[in-house]
């Protein structure tokens, strides 16, 4: 097995861990965009002492700019992120956000010349299809944590291919902390009353809190390396193929019972998708 490969399915799982942890904590109140800027604080400082403990050699004008979007393309995600965790259930918005892996070909095509082969092209109309079963098209316009997870997974798609463009210039702990500045600078001027708010959720299972940011610091450091190493529309596929833990522990944990066969079957099917995108990679 490729080493990017593993390294995507361990940081999967990670991910996947994430998903729950953050659901868990935004179903029962807590403010999302707060939840936002405190896990991007965590995974922050954490990035900032690897990059000082290893600097970059220098930095160009354009590769300054490429991390600059990329930390703007990041508080649009992870304010998208929250709010869709506080809406939507785990076992759909799981599968819906997993509609990045049609957005990236599509956008690695355009920004990187990155072509795919014909079992990647089948892949994604499998995985489509998966996709529409999952989250019908009715939820769209009355659900709006399934709306979120819909805009969301377009620019989680677009975060995806310019961290792939910025590995060519730097190192995964320079891209994440990069990224993780500008959310951290700017998501407390989307809170009403920040200080209040932080510290009611300081005050209420912040040693979990702590733990989420560390479990998704672990896992996006292995995704940015893997994404350094392999084909971003395959490292993508293989990441997201882990999405059957969300599905189960929203249908498990947190009782999501409404639409069980549809989202087995849904899931089934994309399970299948990205089987077809990867078996061959």
């Amino acid at each position: 097995m490729e080493l990017w490969i593993l390294l995507a399915v361990i940081g999967g799982i990670g991910s996947n861990i994430f998903n729950f942890l953050t659901r868990y904590a935004l179903k029962d109140g807590d403010d999302a965009v707060t939840f936002a800027w405190f896990f991007e604080l965590i995974r922050g400082t954490i990035f900032a002492v690897a990059v000082f403990a290893d600097p970059p050699e220098s930095i160009t004008v354009s590769g300054a700019a490429l991390l600059a979007v990329v930390g703007i393309i990041e508080i649009v995600c992870i304010y998208l992120y929250m709010k869709m965790h506080s809406y939507a259930h785990l076992s759909i918005s799981a599968v819906i956000i997993r509609m990045r892996l049609i957005w990236i070909p599509i956008l690695a095509f355009l920004l990187l010349r990155e072509a795919l082969q014909a079992h990647e092209y089948i892949g994604i109309l499998i995985l489509f299809s998966g996709l529409l079963i999952t989250g019908a098209p009715h939820k769209l316009k009355s659900d709006k944590g399934v709306r979120y997870a819909y805009i969301f997974s377009f620019f989680a798609a677009l975060l995806a291919v310019t961290m792939k463009m910025a590995s060519a210039w730097f190192s995964p702990s320079m891209i994440i902390f990069a990224m993780s500045i500008p959310s951290i600078l700017v998501l407390p001027f989307l809170v009403k009353h920040p200080r209040k708010k932080i510290r009611a959720l300081a005050n209420d299972r912040l040693v979990a809190k702590i733990s989420v940011g560390l479990i998704n610091a672990g896992s996006f450091y292995l995704y940015t390396v893997a994404l350094h190493l392999g084909s971003v529309s395959v490292v993508q596929a293989i990441y997201q193929s882990m999405m059957i833990f969300s599905i189960a522990m929203g249908i498990i944990l947190f009782q999501e019972r409404e639409d069980i066969p549809r989202k087995l079957i849904g899931t089934a099917i994309t399970l299948i998708g990205i089987g077809a995108l990867t078996l061959f990679s």
